[in-house]
């Protein structure tokens, strides 16, 4: 898949960056994880009651989005990660859409979800403590669920399913929204030229 912007949004421990390297596997994607821009930040401070803390995390991903603007070829594809809590939907969301327009890039937002009980599991992970990651189950009955509805959202329980067979859904998903896009296309440039084979015959 060329030019095509998938956003990996769910808890912490449900597997986002997991399943981004399954689907990065299978397809052309360049994975921006966004550990991989904020542990600059979490690495010399974890003071997060600090409001300079996301003041400093929101500069370094805007370097990164401005980065992706100004570097990278227009048919590169990419997927990036989030949590994303109530109330900061808008400021999460909003600064990849903008990148995705200023890249004419497909925008597919995929929400990850699942029973508490295995978010749960999966958040004990040792791996995650090594990416500043959090690995303190209390945390997932804390978190206040946002309210997100964007076009090409797919909503995805993952309880019951491997990371391989989360990726294959999504990557399926994905390009059937490419195919849906592609069919408007085409059916606006045959009713363009019958317009003007129409004008062509009444002059």
């Amino acid at each position: 898949m060329k030019n095509t912007i998938i956003y990996l949004i769910g808890n912490p421990g449900i597997g986002k960056q997991t399943i981004a390297k399954k689907i990065a596997a299978r397809e052309e994607f360049t994975i921006v994880d966004n550990h991989s821009y904020t542990n600059a930040i979490f690495a010399i401070s974890s003071d997060f009651t600090n409001p300079k803390h996301e003041y400093y995390r929101l500069q370094v991903r805007d370097v990164v989005y401005n980065a992706i603007t100004d570097l990278c070829p227009a048919e590169q594809s990419f997927i990036f990660t989030n949590v994303i809590y109530r109330g900061e939907e808008n400021i999460c969301i909003q600064p990849l859409q903008k990148l995705a327009e200023k890249r004419n890039a497909l925008f597919i937002p995929v929400w990850l979800q699942c029973s508490k009980d295995e978010n749960k599991r999966r958040i004990k992970n040792p791996f995650r403590a090594e990416q500043h990651k959090t690995r303190d189950a209390a945390v997932l009955d804390t978190i206040p669920q946002p309210t997100i509805d964007l076009p090409n959202l797919m909503t995805l329980d993952t309880t019951y399913l491997s990371a391989d067979a989360s990726a294959q859904i999504i990557i399926e998903h994905a390009k059937n929204i490419e195919r849906q896009k592609k069919c408007v296309l085409c059916q606006g440039l045959q009713d363009e030229f019958q317009n003007i084979n129409s004008c062509l015959l009444y002059t």
